[in-house]
């Protein structure tokens, strides 16, 4: 077993062109309707005049449920509710991904709120990790999203004040952890917060806080390649973390799902935008037609299906 290594320092290039890109499609996902019960981070994103928003299942089902709703805490003005929205959610047991479909309501509300779409060909479908350890890495990677270590509730204001945080982090050894399959997965080491400290995206090192909020964060990576000339152009999305696994006998790591998977989903659930995606994502993955289904529709006040 190899042994866990630091992260990477987070070079400067990286910090701004992460910020460029990452930042404006990375939504804090505030759960509770009276006051929040839960966080989790997800990605807008949008492909052929769609809009969507990237997510983990277990949060977005948790918005959906038990008369809760999910908010998202904007740059500027008010958090929209997301409302009336249908949720693309997986049937394959190992998958923990959903992608919720917005209306157009939804996504004026978040566009006017500060964020910014991300466009389809950002998006990896291809990526692969390296092997452990990673000797000579072809790629940089970095979590960026909402731990709840860092948000904080006034009751007094009845408001969420949230605190983005980005963290970068090295391929797990290949066994990789506790339900990981390599068909829909990558993992990489996250150590116990009691063990190591990380790079933030400000440049700075802090002892690493538990990852709870992360779900649905992006996994981002930069070629190393072109390290001293990086541009925005040169970013991509290539999964979403849904699962922190603390380890046996290993190093702790966080599970992601391939962003090939939602692309799967939502050419498997949404037949029309198939021609389309199948264009720039040749590489997505191939779910069968009972891998997807559209099993919920978010309501914003009684949670019902």
């Amino acid at each position: 077993m190899a042994p866990l290594a630091p992260s990477p320092e987070i070079p400067r290039a990286a910090i701004r062109v992460l910020r460029d890109v990452a930042g404006p499609c990375t939504l804090p996902l505030v759960i509770g309707a009276e006051r929040p019960t839960d966080i989790g981070t997800g990605v807008f994103f949008e492909a052929a005049g769609v809009s969507f928003i990237l997510a983990a299942a277990h949060t977005v089902e948790k918005g959906a449920r038990d008369g809760s709703c999910i908010s998202v805490p904007c740059p500027r003005g008010a958090a929209p509710i997301i409302d009336n929205a249908d949720v693309i959610l997986p049937k394959t047991a190992p998958l923990d991904c959903a992608v919720v479909k917005l209306s157009a309501e939804n996504h004026a509300a978040l566009v006017d709120g500060g964020f910014v779409p991300l466009r389809q060909n950002v998006l990896d479908a291809a990526y692969h990790p390296n092997t452990w350890p990673p000797a000579n890495p072809a790629h940089f990677l970095c979590l960026f999203g909402f731990p709840a270590a860092t948000t904080e509730w006034d009751p007094t204001r009845r408001a969420v004040s949230v605190g983005r945080r980005a963290f970068t982090l090295l391929p797990h050894d290949g066994s990789g952890p506790p339900g990981f399959d390599p068909r829909y997965h990558i993992a990489l080491s996250y150590p116990r917060t009691d063990e190591v400290s990380i790079w933030q995206l400000d440049g700075s090192r802090v002892q690493a806080i538990k990852p709870g909020g992360f779900s649905g964060c992006g996994v981002w990576s930069l070629p190393l390649s072109r390290e001293l000339a990086w541009q925005p152009s040169d970013v991509r999305l290539v999964a979403l973390q849904h699962a922190w696994v603390e380890g046996y006998r290993a190093p702790g790591a966080v599970r992601c799902t391939r962003i090939s998977v939602a692309i799967g989903m939502i050419r498997k659930a949404i037949p029309d935008l198939a021609p389309t995606l199948d264009l720039v994502f040749p590489a997505a993955q191939v779910l069968s037609p009972g891998d997807v289904s559209l099993v919920h529709r978010i309501h914003a006040h009684d949670g019902s299906e």
